[in-house]
C-alpha cells in the first residue's frame, strides 16, 4: 500500500500544467535578412507549450516590413543559462527572411 502511494505521489509530482511560451523579438538585421527571437523559462523539468506559429507570424510580419515575402526558422535555437545554477534559461531562435514560398 505504501509503495503504491509513493508511486502515485511521484507521478502526480512530475505532472505539470504546460506553461504557454510566446517568443519575443530580440533583434533584426535587414542586411542579413534575419530576425532573432527569444523566450525564457525556469527549470529543466518545465512543461513548455511554445507558440511556434505565433513566432513565425511575428517574424514574417517583420520580414514583410523589409520587403520580403515570408520567414522561416533558421537552424536550431541556442540556449544560454541566465544564472549560476542554470535554473533560468533563455533560448534564442533565428528566422531567415526570403522571397519564395
Amino acid at each position: 500500500m505504501i509503495r503504491r502511494l509513493i508511486i502515485l505521489l511521484l507521478i502526480v509530482g512530475c505532472w505539470r500544467t504546460p506553461q504557454i511560451i510566446h517568443l519575443s523579438p530580440l533583434a533584426g538585421d535587414k542586411a542579413s535578412a534575419t530576425i532573432a527571437m527569444s523566450y525564457t523559462y525556469a527549470g529543466v523539468l518545465s512543461n513548455l507549450d511554445i507558440q511556434w506559429d505565433d513566432a513565425l507570424k511575428t517574424a514574417t510580419e517583420k520580414c514583410q516590413n523589409w520587403g520580403y515575402k515570408e520567414a522561416e526558422i533558421f537552424g536550431e535555437g541556442v540556449e544560454t543559462c541566465l544564472d549560476k545554477m542554470c535554473d533560468v534559461i533563455q533560448v534564442e531562435v533565428v528566422y531567415q527572411c526570403h522571397y519564395h514560398k
